[in-house]
């Protein structure tokens, strides 16, 4: 059953991606262009097992992937995989948000050259 689930998750053309209790359906395509961060990581899964080493949980019958984080750091990710921006959160600790960029696997220099200051000043002042 387990080998038969993964091979049908990566026969669909997308996955469906839970964080904080708000659902995405990402296209696989869109994974494949980030293949070393946690979500692109989900597309070479063969087990149950190397599925659970990268999300909190996984609901076999709904090919669901749940991620326990903070799900407004997310929409400012999926922004970023989808139109290719990446800016810092208001409303969010800048550090916090370094830390869910680590978390997914998404490089802090992928951050709008002035977003990226304001990050690398709060972690100077915090030093």
């Amino acid at each position: 059953e387990d080998a038969y689930s993964i091979a049908q998750l990566n026969d669909r053309t997308s996955v469906i991606v839970n964080v904080g209790g708000n659902k995405y359906q990402i296209p696989w395509t869109t994974l494949d262009q980030i293949p070393l961060t946690r979500l692109g990581r989900l597309k070479a899964c063969s087990n149950y097992e190397e599925i659970m080493d990268i999300c909190d949980d996984y609901d076999v019958n709904h090919n669901e992937f749940f991620f326990d984080r903070n799900p407004c750091a997310f929409r400012t990710i999926m922004t970023f995989l989808t139109a290719g921006k990446l800016r810092l959160l208001r409303e969010m600790c800048a550090l916090s948000f370094q830390e869910e960029l680590v978390y997914w696997g998404i490089e802090d220099e992928n951050l709008e050259w002035c977003c990226r200051r304001k990050l690398y000043q709060k972690v100077e002042d915090l030093e």
